[in-house]
């Protein structure tokens, strides 16, 4: 828990349970076919980006002119140390996902032990063979800087799981209580509810984070059509956020592609050793390839698409928002969001052609390479590696995809319009 001031404001940080904004699926198999699926979650934080740590830092912000820093400050520590935990037991008293950071923190320090000896039991070595065989020593030698590397990777492993196991000492009861007692002695103190920038919190109605926030908006759940309430949608700062996020995803991602692009120029010889149909192949796969990985990253810069998501954080898993869920009046800004959404998924059906016309064009060739018949080899040559025609064909494929996807975007949006009374 830290108290610290920013400008008119002062801040009282602290961790708290938060809710599950995104779950990672990955799925592997071992050579006996069984199949493992691990499922990370992600929880949603009102200061940054979301954590893999259930408790997260958030804040309740003050005005400075109504508390002081030093006395705001006394009284968080005189309402943290009179808090009595109860008859939990100890072994509750620990945070969910505790013992596996506590075997990272054990097995980083195993791993950088053991990198470490190798490189002291080394260097003994290496000085008797520079004794016996007259070689010299160099301490850059890759014998020894493998184990070195291994041993910073090993430190790095055990700071990460001292980290998480410091974060988790605390468990989510014992966490939510404090947030709350926190909030009854602010607003004793300053006789007005604090800002806070928890999303629960914001969602409840309760006054936002005055540093982020410092207008002091809140968000107001409507009702949908049959009398339930509607989802809390992002509120401006939130969808700035998450537009800003996603220019930096763009960034990073453009920046690996070009990496990736350089290094295959590279080891391909300048794409000295490909023929024209590879060539052709090698630039339409990369083309639709580029798109793919582009296109997430270009949605989450939409801000209509921040504005109005198709899931929000839940308890265990994120709750996905359907048309009934809506509220009245937020629906013409739903319907217009999964319009663009439908959009951004016609321009990536565009690139799956592209990937698979290039495939096509590759198997192709390399078919017409290893046909015993020189005269069948010919034919299919001729027939589909003449590069205009199949370029064309291409382009043809790609707008008739583009153009038969927008086409039924636009009819699905007109069937959900219609199902809610807006057509």
């Amino acid at each position: 828990m830290r108290v610290r001031q920013e400008g008119g404001v002062i801040a009282v940080e602290q961790r708290v349970p938060a809710r599950v904004s995104n779950i990672s699926v990955s799925t592997t198999s071992n050579d006996s076919g069984h199949v493992r699926t691990v499922r990370t979650y992600y929880f949603e934080s009102g200061l940054g980006s979301d954590s893999r740590l259930p408790l997260v830092r958030e804040r309740l912000t003050v005005p400075a002119s109504i508390a002081g820093r030093e006395q705001v400050e006394q009284a968080v520590k005189a309402a943290v140390s009179s808090y009595d935990l109860g008859t939990a037991a100890p072994g509750k008293q620990w945070g969910p996902g505790m013992g596996s950071r506590l075997a990272m923190v054990g097995f980083g320090a195993f791993f950088s032990l053991l990198s470490f000896s190798f490189v002291i039991m080394t260097i003994p070595l290496m000085r008797m063979e520079e004794e016996t065989q007259g070689r010299s020593f160099v301490f850059d030698s890759p014998v020894l800087l493998l184990p070195a590397g291994f041993t910073i990777l090993g430190v790095l492993i055990m700071v990460i799981g001292l980290r998480s196991a410091w974060i988790l000492r605390t468990p989510d009861f014992v966490a939510e209580e404090q947030w709350q007692l926190l909030r009854s002695v602010l607003t004793r103190m300053t006789g007005q509810q604090p800002g806070s920038s928890r999303p629960l919190d914001v969602e409840a109605g309760l006054r936002p984070d005055l540093i982020t926030r410092p207008s002091s908006e809140t968000r107001r759940r409507g009702v949908t059509l049959d009398g339930r309430m509607g989802p809390a949608w992002p509120d401006a700062y939130s969808v700035t956020k998450t537009v800003r996020r996603g220019r930096l995803k763009v960034l990073l991602t453009s920046s690996l592609i070009i990496v990736i692009l350089g290094f295959f120029y590279v080891f391909s010889g300048g794409g000295a050793g490909l023929n024209t149909g590879r060539v052709i192949s090698v630039i339409l796969v990369g083309t639709g390839m580029v798109g793919l990985a582009l296109m997430p990253s270009l949605q989450a810069c939409d801000r209509l698409l921040a504005t109005y998501p198709t899931q929000v954080p839940g308890e265990d898993a994120p709750r996905r928002i359907g048309l009934r869920d809506v509220d009245i009046d937020n629906l013409p800004g739903w319907c217009a969001s999964r319009l663009r959404q439908d959009y951004w998924n016609a321009a990536a059906s565009g690139f799956w052609v592209l990937c698979a016309a290039g495939g096509v064009l590759l198997f192709i060739e390399r078919s017409s390479e290893h046909s015993t018949d020189a005269s069948d080899a010919s034919a299919v040559s001729a027939l589909f590696l003449s590069v205009p025609v199949y370029i064309g064909l291409t382009m043809l494929a790609v707008a008739t995809t583009v153009v038969v996807s927008v086409v039924w975007a636009r009819n699905r949006d007109a069937g959900r319009r219609r199902l809610v009374g807006l057509a």
